[in-house]
């Protein structure tokens, strides 16, 4: 309801009073954002963070959990009530302003709020989902640009290679992209650095270096975290460049640049994982860091950072690990010296991230420096060498160095050494010692045992006389087995016979069953077939159907497809069109269609603009004509009011000169008037007293005349009790009497 409320508005707004819309949106928007934080003050921070995916249902588990607690369930349903209202209004608010070029401010504006909101309240799903109808907007209105001319004659069309505009979505880009930072959503960091990538290319001035300084700040961070180092510190020289050269930092924030920049490049390592993509993607990557398309290897940007005296103006630390690492490499003093380096970088968090990756390289220095000097190395000493770093770690860089070639190295666990050289002599190297391993083996298990070498000798001449005993008994064993065949072999070919029928059977069975299969196969082929060709029929007669309705819908107006009529396709020429062409061409009337409306409505509200126009102007010159006619009355009245004052002016200062006597006057009549109530009132008290005192004793007398006659009653009453009390002992005692005389008689 809203929606469609703004909408309409926006319909007669747009074209005479685009403010007013503005003040609507701003107003409808800061309402609801107080209404919700009003809303949530009550909750805690904690609870909003957990709350899932505000668009649609809760998982089973969340379900399951909240049925148990209710309270705990209708907390969860109020504040996802209140945030989906408030991330609705949001929606609602970039959907109006987003095809009206003069509200690019508040889509500005309110991008950057749902990127706080988003950032606030951890919400990640509805980031990725804002994101996309970001992309797919800005990406239509590319396309939009791209294949229809008359799209920018539209007075509100976004122009997107238009400098203003292009700056624009530019800061909702690089808003956008600290907030997938902030969230460590680096995938779709990754892809809002080709968004921008893409809006800078088709703009058509030139772009402030503050927002290519931060396109390739950011494009660094994310192939940090990629671990493309290579990538890493291409994205973070163009930064370098741009901000060395454009921005106004002090010689302290130059230096901490350029040391960063150095150690970025240092961290690169000898093989990069970039080698082992695809080509195409190395192309795209290099088309987003460099306009050229290529990019500078490790050797290459060392070369240009020598060239370009970087050097001079790092920081002294640095300058020592690009000698450690470059330069002059001691075998026996550089592990002392990478420590302590190593200890001062960890000091600071900016340089701290590139210590594992520049241990990494050391690691692959020192192999290339004791290959150079051993051909086996004992593990232990190895890491006797590189103790700043755990063994496991430097095992791993080992493998992987032989995986990637690099270093031709192995490790022997067996006997925990390291060996350098090629294939060749790493075999010989293994089985000459595995040979002398089992001659000492051998050596000592002799001398322990105390075996004479007669004995032994014996004992083998022994062994060796019954081994070739069992080959003669077999040899004539088996020479006994050919005869008896031969004696029996009718029986043998019948047997033979039966076994080969046997087998012929379980072939034809099993041939049988492969042509079932393979008919089974080619039934299924047949349906697939067909049902694809069955597909394929349903989207042609879509097609031809979406075509009718096009050619039906199109009226006069052109429409060609490649070139090429809608009306000229026949049906085999429609079959070779994609679908999606088709919907894009009804997606294009349809717009058409919508601002056709839009301006007709437009004529129809100018239409009624002017005539009201034209009404306002006759009534204004009746207005001023009533106007002059009664101009003259006017300054009558006021000649008159005028002259009142006069008067009343002159009535007022008489009156300030009676002041003193009517002063006089009055203290005289207060004064009598004050004796007069002094008399009264000593009089009235005097006769209130008199008439008080003769009303207290006669309400006294009453009272007493009525306690005596109620004295009177009350005794008289007590008497008459008494007396019928003594009558009635009497009867009871003359009673008695008779009673025990009675008995008695």
């Amino acid at each position: 309801m809203i929606r469609d409320g703004l909408a309409q508005y926006r319909y007669m707004s747009q074209t005479s009073n685009i403010n007013s819309l503005e003040l609507i949106i701003i107003y409808y928007r800061d309402r609801m954002e107080s209404l919700f934080y009003e809303k949530l003050a009550r909750f805690s921070e904690g609870k909003l963070i957990e709350m899932e995916d505000i668009d649609n249902e809760d998982s089973p588990e969340n379900l399951f959990l909240t049925s148990i607690d209710l309270k705990s369930k209708c907390e969860r349903e109020e504040i996802k009530s209140f945030m989906k209202n408030l991330w609705d209004s949001y929606k609602i608010i970039i959907e109006i302003v987003r095809t009206n070029n003069k509200l690019e401010e508040i889509l500005t504006t309110t991008s950057d709020k749902i990127f706080a909101f988003c950032q606030k309240f951890k919400r990640k799903v509805e980031f990725k989902r804002f994101s996309e109808s970001l992309r797919y907007y800005v990406s239509k209105i590319i396309k939009n640009m791209a294949l229809y001319p008359d799209y920018l004659k539209n007075p509100f069309a976004v122009d997107i290679t238009e400098n203003e505009t292009n700056e624009r979505y530019l800061t909702i880009f690089s808003q956008q992209m600290k907030t997938a930072l902030n969230l460590k959503l680096w995938q779709e960091a990754f892809k809002i650095c080709e968004d921008m990538n893409a809006i800078i290319k088709i703009r058509r001035g030139v772009l402030k270096p503050k927002f290519l300084s931060n396109y390739f700040e950011n494009l660094a961070k994310v192939f940090w975290n990629s671990e493309y180092y290579l990538y890493h510190a291409n994205a973070f020289y163009s930064h370098y460049t741009i901000y060395k050269k454009f921005s106004k930092a002090n010689t302290t924030e130059i230096t901490n640049k350029t040391s960063l920049l150095v150690l970025s490049i240092l961290s690169i390592p000898p093989f990069t994982i970039e080698n082992e993509q695809k080509e195409e993607n190395r192309a795209k990557i290099a088309n987003l860091l460099s306009s050229s398309g290529t990019l500078p290897k490790r050797n290459e940007l060392i070369n240009i950072m020598k060239s370009t005296n970087l050097l001079e103006l790092v920081n002294p630390e640095i300058l020592s690990v690009f000698q450690l690492l470059e330069e002059e490499f001691d075998l026996l003093n550089f592990s002392m010296k990478a420590e302590k380096l190593f200890e001062i970088l960890s000091q600071t968090p900016e340089y701290s991230i590139y210590i594992p990756a520049l241990k990494v390289n050391l690691v692959y220095k020192t192999l290339l420096s004791l290959r150079e000097v051993y051909k086996t190395i004992t593990i232990a000493k190895l890491h006797k060498i590189l103790h700043i770093i755990d063994l496991p770690i430097i095992e791993n860089i080992i493998l992987m160095a032989h995986v990637q070639e690099f270093i031709n190295v192995k490790i022997n666990h067996n006997l925990n050494v390291l060996i350098f050289g090629s294939n060749e002599q790493n075999s010989g190297f293994f089985l000459n010692e595995r040979l002398n391993i089992l001659a000492n083996g051998l050596q000592n298990l002799r001398n322990s045992l105390g075996v004479n070498i007669a004995e032994e000798k014996s004992k083998e001449k022994q062994v060796f006389l019954k081994e070739n005993a069992k080959k003669y008994l077999n040899e004539s064993g088996r020479s006994l087995e050919m005869r008896k065949i031969r004696i029996n072999k009718p029986e043998i070919n019948q047997r033979f016979q039966k076994e080969k029928q046997k087998e012929d059977e379980d072939r034809r069975f099993i041939d049988e069953q492969k042509r079932e299969e393979i008919e089974k196969i080619r039934i299924k082929e047949e349906q697939k077939k067909q049902k694809e060709k069955d597909i394929k029929e349903s989207e042609l007669n879509r097609k031809v159907k979406l075509l009718s309705e096009l050619i039906k819908a199109k009226g006069p107006q052109v429409v060609k497809i490649n070139g090429k009529k809608l009306e000229s396709y026949n049906r085999e020429e429609l079959a070779e069109i994609e679908m999606k062409d088709l919907e894009d061409i009804k997606a294009m009337m349809q717009t058409k269609e919508k601002e056709n409306t839009e301006s007709k409505h437009k004529r129809t509200f100018q239409k009624v603009d002017f005539t009201e126009r034209v009404k306002r102007e006759g009534e204004f010159s009746i207005i001023e004509g009533f106007w002059q006619s009664d101009n003259q009355e006017v300054s009558e009245l006021i000649k008159k009011a005028a002259e009142e004052y006069k008067r009343n002016f002159e009535i007022r200062r008489n009156l300030v000169e009676t002041n003193g006597f009517r002063m006089n006057y009055v203290k005289e009549n207060l004064e009598k008037r004050k004796s007069a109530y002094e008399k009264d009132l000593a009089k009235f008290r005097k006769d209130i007293e008199k008439e008080f005192k003769q009303s207290v004793l006669e309400r006294a007398l009453e009272l007493l005349e009525k306690q005596k006659k109620r004295d009177d009653e009350e005794k008289k009453k007590r008497e008459e009790a008494e007396k019928i009390r003594l009558l009635e002992e009497q009867k009871f005692k003359k009673g008695g009497f008779l009673f025990f005389y009675l008995i008695f008689v």
